[in-house]
């Protein structure tokens, strides 16, 4: 959530010193690691806002942090997606893992301080002379610090969508059941969904948020399936034989590479747990996508509970 340049009826310390209603000593400030590139570790599927903390110095607010009256939010928002979400955020260091298909395109992430109850009497030695000596009553959920934090482009790499596409095709099916069926063909697996369920489908592949829940439902267990049927049947001891009866395992072995940095190696491939492989080619979907429905069902709450305040 950007601030810009909203006034407030009360002192509020910003990043920006033109913008900031405190002395020039006082500071609130986000903070985490980035990279070469001056944007956040992306790492196996996922950006990583490492050590995310904010900095604060002026004693007034650093007291009501720690009397628990005022806590930290930091947000993530990223219109191409229609991501938008808050996470707790305190001066303790910590790690913030998002799926990076979530994040895909440009991104704002921003922090303030908040209050969580009424301030009856809020003053602080920290503000510019204009505000000496007066105090203000602050209401629940008034922002009392802000930085508007920095843009960044997440660019995910076209091969990963791809890897996808390279192993399923999924189809409407002729009759109408309640079954979900497949097809482990030659060059694809091909996923069978009842003509109802299919268009369902159809209106939720559009929407990147959505694809762990997705491959969770459908992909996982029948790529798990067709692992084990491909194990069961292979006669030979080499990759080669594996690769040129299914050219879709192509796929799998790339992404095996790309998680793990290595080749995925046949005796590796036999003694794998093929559920575990089928996870861990579709990006942990399995668990990554119950946790993003239940992120779903939690900033849902959320916002019902923010309307009835």
């Amino acid at each position: 959530m950007q601030i810009g340049n909203r006034i407030f009826p009360y002192p509020v310390l910003n990043r920006d010193e033109f913008l900031s209603d405190y002395v020039a000593g006082a500071i609130f400030r986000l903070e985490f690691d980035v990279g070469e590139d001056g944007i956040p570790f992306i790492e196996n599927g996922e950006v990583i806002f490492k050590n995310l903390h904010y900095t604060l110095e002026d004693d007034s607010l650093a007291e009501l942090v720690k009397e628990g009256k005022v806590r930290g939010a930091f947000i993530v928002e990223c219109s191409a997606s229609v991501y938008r979400k808050r996470f707790d955020i305190s001066n303790i260091p910590t790690d913030l893992h998002i799926s990076a298909c979530e994040l895909n395109g440009n991104v704002v992430a921003s922090c303030y301080l908040y209050a969580v109850e009424s301030i009856p009497d809020f003053k602080s030695a920290g503000f510019v002379p204009e505000y000496t000596g007066y105090s203000f009553e602050i209401d629940k959920f008034d922002i009392l610090a802000v930085d508007d934090g920095f843009k960044f482009k997440v660019e995910l790499d076209p091969t990963e969508d791809d890897k996808v596409a390279s192993i399923f095709t999924v189809v409407k099916k002729e009759n109408e059941d309640d079954v979900m069926t497949y097809a482990n063909n030659e060059k694809s697996i091909v996923i069978h969904l009842p003509s109802a369920i299919y268009e369902a489908y159809d209106n939720i592949k559009m929407k990147k948020e959505y694809n762990n829940i997705a491959f969770a439902i459908l992909a996982i267990p029948v790529l798990a399936s067709c692992l084990e049927e491909v194990y069961t049947e292979c006669s030979s001891d080499t990759m080669e034989e594996l690769l040129e009866a299914h050219p879709w395992f192509r796929a799998v072995c790339v992404s095996y590479k790309n998680r793990t940095g290595k080749e995925l190696l046949y005796e590796d491939f036999v003694s794998a747990n093929k559920l575990e492989l089928a996870q861990m080619v579709l990006n942990s979907a399995s668990c990554n996508g119950l946790k993003d429905f239940g992120d779903m069902l939690l900033g849902s709450v959320e916002e019902s509970g923010d309307d009835d305040e």
